[in-house]
C-alpha cells in the first residue's frame, strides 16, 4: 500500500512526456487519410470532408522530450473542464482530477523517468479507459498550449459560438474543441483534444478523425483565423507521448454568411467573440474557485432570461495564504478506502478574484503579471519549460500548484 509520501512523489516528481510533430508523423496520418479515401469510394462515397494539407508545429520537430508534473496536469484539467454555470455539474471541475490522483505510477529515481499508468488504471474497465483518455487528454492538451503556446485562457468553441451556458460533457466517443489564446489575444488557437490507452496505430487514426473534426473559424472582418492544431495524447504502461498536427485554414475567405456548415463558422465581430470568448474563460476560472456570486452576476448581464432558473444556494468558501498570497476558494475532504483522506483546495487568488470584480480586464492582467513574476523568483529553473505555473510542498505532506491565471489547486494527504 502506497505511504502519504508515495501519494506525494507521484504527483510532484517530474516525468518526461514526448512531444512530436515531426513529417513522419505527417506521413502516416496522411497514409490514415488516404486509407479512410479509399474505403469511401469503394462505397461510391465522397471523399471525406477534412482540414487542408498538414504541416508540423516546427519546435516539435524533430520531437521533444519534457518533463511533467501530474500535479500540473490536474489542475489545468480541472480548470478547463469546469462548466459555465456551477451547478451539480461543477462536481466535474474536481472529480475529473480526484478520481486521477492514483493514475500515475509512482516514479522511478532514473534520471529518464517516463510518465506511465499505474497498475491500477491499466486494469480498470474499458469504458473507464475510454473516458479516463478523453479527460486527460483533455488537460495534456491544455497543459501544452499553456507551456509551450502562452495560451493560458481557454473556452468551449460549443459555448463560445453559440452562447450556450452550459456544461459541454466529455462522452466515451468525442472530446470538445477549445479555443485556446495567448493573454495579449495576439494569437488564438482551436484545438481539437484525443486521447487513448491503445496502439500508436489507433492515435494516428485518431489524428486522421481530427483532421475531419476540428472546427474551421473565420474572421470576415479581417483578422488572422485561428490555428487549427490536433493534439492527440496516448497513455502506455511504458510511458507517454503527445502527438501535435497542424491542419491550415482553407484559402477560400467566406463572405456575409455565419454558419457554413456542421462544423464551420464565419465570424463578422472579431471584436464581440474575443469579448464571448473571454467571458467563458473567466466564468470557468470563477466557478473553478466556487466565486458563484460573481459567476451569477456576469451570467445576469449576458443572459438575464436565466435568472428564474439560477440556483438559489452558493457554496461555502474558505481563505488560505501561503507564499504566493491570499488565496480564496473551495475546500473538500474525501475519504479512499486504503485509509487516506485528501483534502483538496481548489481557488483564486484574492487580488485578481477583486480585479474580476471590478471587470477591469486591465487590471486582471496586471496582477497575473504579479503572480508570475512569485513563481518565477521561487521556481527559477522551472519556468524554462513551465512559464506561468510553480508547484511547491506545503506544510505537512502535500502539494500545491499555482498558475498566473490565479487559480490553486492544494492537496494535503493524512491517515484516516
Amino acid at each position: 500500500m502506497p505511504t502519504l509520501q508515495h501519494w506525494m512523489n507521484a504527483l510532484t516528481t517530474p516525468r518526461h512526456v514526448t512531444i512530436e510533430s515531426s513529417q513522419e508523423l505527417l506521413a502516416s496520418v496522411q497514409e490514415k487519410q488516404a486509407q479512410r479515401n479509399a474505403r469511401l469510394q469503394a462505397k461510391g462515397r465522397p471523399p471525406a470532408l477534412r482540414k487542408g494539407p498538414l504541416a508540423v508545429v516546427p519546435k516539435f520537430d524533430p520531437s521533444r522530450t519534457v518533463p511533467i508534473k501530474p500535479i500540473e496536469l490536474l489542475h489545468r484539467l480541472g480548470v478547463i473542464t469546469t462548466p459555465v454555470i456551477p451547478n451539480l455539474a461543477d462536481i466535474s471541475s474536481w472529480w475529473a482530477y480526484i478520481r486521477y490522483l492514483w493514475a500515475f505510477e509512482l516514479p522511478d529515481g532514473t534520471p529518464d523517468d517516463r510518465l506511465r499508468l499505474s497498475d491500477a488504471a491499466l486494469g480498470i474497465d474499458v469504458h473507464q479507459k475510454r473516458l479516463m483518455s478523453d479527460q486527460i487528454g483533455v488537460g495534456m492538451a491544455a497543459l501544452v498550449m499553456e507551456s509551450h503556446f502562452d495560451a493560458l485562457e481557454a473556452a468551449d468553441v460549443a459555448v463560445a459560438l453559440n452562447e450556450q451556458v452550459l456544461p459541454v460533457e466529455l462522452t466515451e466517443a468525442t472530446s470538445p474543441d477549445y479555443l485556446f489564446w495567448n493573454d495579449q489575444r495576439t494569437a488564438y488557437y482551436v484545438v481539437e483534444c484525443k486521447g487513448t490507452r491503445s496502439s500508436r496505430n489507433t492515435a494516428l487514426e485518431q489524428l486522421r478523425r481530427g483532421t475531419e473534426q476540428v472546427p474551421s473559424l473565420r474572421f470576415t472582418d479581417g483578422r488572422q483565423p485561428p490555428t487549427a492544431l490536433v493534439i492527440g495524447t496516448r497513455l502506455t504502461g511504458n510511458g507517454t507521448e503527445v502527438l501535435i498536427i497542424d491542419p491550415p485554414p482553407d484559402e477560400e475567405e467566406p463572405k456575409g454568411v455565419t454558419k457554413l456548415g456542421s462544423n464551420e463558422w464565419a465570424i463578422s465581430d472579431s471584436k464581440e467573440f474575443q469579448r464571448v470568448t473571454g467571458m467563458v474563460s473567466e466564468l470557468k476560472i470563477l466557478g473553478y474557485a466556487a466565486a458563484d456570486q460573481a459567476v451569477e452576476a456576469i451570467v445576469r448581464r449576458r443572459w438575464p432570461q436565466m435568472a428564474e432558473a439560477w440556483p438559489t444556494w452558493t457554496r461555502r468558501t474558505v481563505e488560505r495564504e501561503n507564499m504566493f498570497g491570499e488565496f480564496s476558494g473551495v475546500q473538500q475532504t474525501l475519504p479512499f478506502l486504503d485509509d487516506v483522506r485528501v483534502e483538496v483546495f481548489q481557488g483564486i487568488g484574492q487580488r485578481v478574484l477583486s480585479a474580476h470584480l471590478e471587470h477591469d480586464d486591465e487590471k486582471v492582467r496586471a496582477e497575473r503579471e504579479v503572480l508570475l513574476d512569485l513563481i518565477q523568483d521561487h521556481n527559477p529553473d522551472q519556468v524554462q519549460q513551465f512559464r506561468f505555473r510553480s508547484t511547491e510542498n506545503t506544510d505537512g505532506v502535500g502539494v500545491r500548484s499555482v498558475s498566473s491565471d490565479g487559480t490553486i489547486l492544494e492537496l494535503r494527504f493524512s491517515e484516516s
